[in-house]
């Protein structure tokens, strides 16, 4: 195999979320392959082609890449997503209230 395409990578419903929110990461290739999953610069397991997190802390934001293999052949890793993660606003909206 040569020139083989890198994966494309999808955030859903965006990359901007609050604490509490849902995401999904779509890391798109062809069937078949395994995915390994890059946050941060550190590779995480080989995972499905989409990372789901229910209940997002600020903790799970930052840059995410994807790749795929299969049998022994490796793409590329994907242009990289940036997720945000806000914190909660009610203790800025408190503060504010009570001015």
């Amino acid at each position: 195999m040569t020139d083989i395409p890198k994966p494309t990578l999808t955030v859903k419903p965006q990359s901007s979320l609050f604490t509490g929110d849902s995401v999904t990461l779509r890391c798109e290739s062809w069937d078949g392959w395994e995915f390994f999953w890059n946050k941060n610069s550190n590779t995480e397991s080989t995972e499905a082609s989409t990372k789901t997190i229910d209940s997002v802390k600020v903790s799970d934001g930052g840059e995410y890449r994807c790749r795929a293999r299969k049998e022994g052949h490796y793409t590329n890793y994907s242009e990289p997503v940036t997720v945000k993660i806000y914190g909660n606003c009610t203790s800025l909206f408190t503060y504010i209230l009570h001015k």
